[in-house]
């Protein structure tokens, strides 16, 4: 796996787990390759907007993805 920049080991993973929960709460279920893209889109995201890689930024970030269906175009080409 290629890390993004100022991303640590863990970070992927970790933000993984936030953003799977918070598809789940929204029943919103993804295959695991959307489920990294998807991950790795909102980590672009918080990276852009300056913020990082902890819980709580990652579950806002995701918070406004799903509001603003986001991850829907990732569905279509489930």
């Amino acid at each position: 796996m290629i890390l993004m920049i100022f991303e640590n080991a863990g970070d992927f993973e970790r933000c993984i787990n936030v953003v799977k929960l918070k598809l789940n709460a929204g029943n919103i279920v993804v295959s695991d390759k959307v489920l990294h893209e998807i991950t790795r889109d909102i980590m672009n995201i918080s990276y852009a907007k300056g913020g990082g890689y902890s819980p709580d930024i990652i579950a806002a970030f995701t918070d406004g993805y799903i509001e603003h269906g986001l991850f829907k175009k990732y569905m279509e080409n489930e």
